[in-house]
C-alpha cells in the first residue's frame, strides 16, 4: 500500500547559511522547511537573504509538478557553473504551500552548509526524524553463512524514525579477522560520515555489511567505538533466537 505525505512548509527557526567557492550565497534567519515527502526536503530562503545576482534568470528551465509551477536556474559565479543549482515554486498548486518569494538551492550544489555555527551535511535534517540510543544487556550474536562476525552482552540499541532497530556492538566484541576495512563512506545528517567493511574473502553478497560512525555527530555519541551489522543481510540470534530479518532496506 502507498502512503501519499501531503507536504508541509513550516519555519526552520534558526539561523541558516549556504557557502560556494567560501562565500556566502545565503543567509537567513527566516528559512522554510520545505518537506515535499519523508525522503526530499529543502530550505527556502526569503529571496532579501539570497545573493540573486549568482543566478542565471536566462537559464531558467520551468515545469509543472505536483505542488506547482516548479523552475530551476543554473548558478554562475567568476570561476564557476552549477548546473540547476537554485530552483522556486512561482506558484503554488491548489492546497501546495505558497513559497513565491523565496528561492532554494540543491544541497548538494552546495560547498557548504551552516545552521547556526554548526555545519550540516548529508541533506537536510527532517524535523520528524529522531534518534534514540539505549545501552541493553541481550545477547546478540551475528553470523554470515554460519561464520561469526560478532558476539556481545553489551549492545546499543539505535532507533531512528523510519528504519529498522540497529544493534551497535562494541569494538571489542567484534570478530576483526573475519572483516576487511573498504574504501566506502557514507554521510548521514543524523549520525556522522561512516567507514565499512566486508566480509573477509566473501563474495560481493557480503560487502559493505558493517559500519561505524568515528566521529558520530551529538544524537549518536554513544555509538563511538561500535560497529553495526546489516541485519537484512546477515543472521542475528537475539536472546538465543533467531531474528527476522527486516522487510526493507535502506540506506544509512
Amino acid at each position: 500500500m502507498t502512503i501519499h505525505t501531503p507536504s508541509v512548509a513550516e519555519p526552520l527557526g534558526t539561523r541558516l547559511r549556504a557557502l560556494l567557492e567560501g562565500k556566502v550565497v545565503a543567509d537567513s534567519r527566516h528559512v522554510i522547511l520545505f518537506r515535499e515527502s519523508p525522503m526530499k526536503m529543502s530550505y527556502f530562503f526569503p529571496e532579501s537573504d539570497v545573493d540573486m545576482g549568482i543566478i542565471d534568470t536566462n537559464s531558467a528551465t520551468e515545469s509543472k509538478r505536483k505542488n506547482g509551477t516548479h523552475v530551476e536556474w543554473n548558478i554562475r559565479t567568476q570561476d564557476r557553473t552549477v548546473q540547476r543549482g537554485a530552483f522556486a515554486y512561482t506558484a503554488p498548486a491548489e492546497g501546495a504551500p505558497d513559497l513565491r518569494g523565496y528561492v532554494a538551492f540543491g544541497f548538494e550544489k552546495m560547498d557548504e552548509w551552516y545552521e547556526e555555527d554548526e555545519e550540516l551535511i548529508g541533506h537536510p535534517r527532517d524535523p520528524y526524524t529522531r534518534i534514540d540510543v539505549r545501552k541493553s544487556s541481550r545477547a546478540i550474536r551475528v553470523e554470515a553463512d554460519g561464520r561469526l562476525l560478532a558476539e556481545t552482552r553489551h549492545p546499543f540499541i539505535l532507533t531512528e524514525t523510519g528504519l529498522p532497530i540497529r544493534y551497535y556492538i562494541p569494538k571489542e566484541d567484534v570478530k576483526w579477522d573475519a572483516l576487511v576495512a573498504t574504501q566506502t563512506e557514507t554521510i548521514c545528517p543524523y549520525k556522522g560520515r561512516a567507514r565499512y567493511w566486508s566480509v573477509a574473502g566473501a563474495g560481493d553478497g557480503f560487502a559493505d555489511i558493517a559500519w561505524a560512525y568515528p566521529e558520530p555527530l551529538q544524537d549518536a555519541r554513544p555509538v563511538r567505538d561500535t560497529v553495526c551489522f546489516y541485519q537484512e543481510k546477515l543472521t542475528f540470534i537475539v536472546d538465543g533466537e533467531p531474528e527476522e530479518k527486516p522487510a526493507r532496506h535502506f540506506s544509512k
